[in-house]
């Protein structure tokens, strides 16, 4: 979207940074909540989190909705950071970089699908203990940021608005 060099493109380049910085804040923290308590060592491979849904339902619920906006199926936030920057980029003529875009964001779904069908739908073979870390910050913060990712769009005008101004200022 800078490439366009507008104040809509400046704009929807804002709003992708500021809310994939936030979205990108909630898997990392999940990581350091999820952990073994066999080994207690940290859930890095897929298959530690097969049947994370049965054990801890609120964090694969949060985990699933944050991957789920983070691949930018709508109605969620990564949707409409997506589509601001594809629609700033059709409004230059860019339609090679906006298809680019598009067929790139339909390939990265399909990792943040598997791992949410794991989570949710692939039965686990080895029984697995989950725990969450004791603290609560971790947790609230994640809630935090889950929440801002599902309700962006009930209002948007703040963030669009925040955005607007500062690329105004940019320009």
């Amino acid at each position: 979207a800078l490439c366009c060099n507008t104040t809509y493109s400046i704009q929807s380049s804002l709003i992708y940074i500021s809310l994939y910085a936030i979205m990108s804040v909630a898997p990392f923290f999940i990581f350091m909540m999820v952990s073994s308590v066999k080994n207690k060592s940290l859930a890095k491979h897929l298959i530690n989190w097969t049947s994370l849904s049965s054990t801890n339902l609120t964090l694969s619920l949060m985990f699933g909705l944050v991957l789920l906006s983070t691949a930018g199926i709508p109605p969620l936030a990564g949707f409409f950071t997506k589509l601001t920057v594809v629609l700033s980029l059709i409004e230059q003529s860019n339609l090679i970089v906006s298809g680019i875009v598009v067929i790139f964001s339909c390939i990265s779904c399909f990792y943040y699908i598997r791992l949410i069908k794991l989570m949710f739908f692939t039965k686990s073979t080895v029984k697995h203990l989950w725990t969450t870390c004791k603290t609560r910050s971790l947790e609230i913060t994640t809630a935090l940021v889950t929440i801002i990712v599902t309700l962006t769009l009930i209002k948007p005008n703040l963030v669009l608005s925040v955005t607007a101004l500062t690329a105004l200022c940019l320009a």
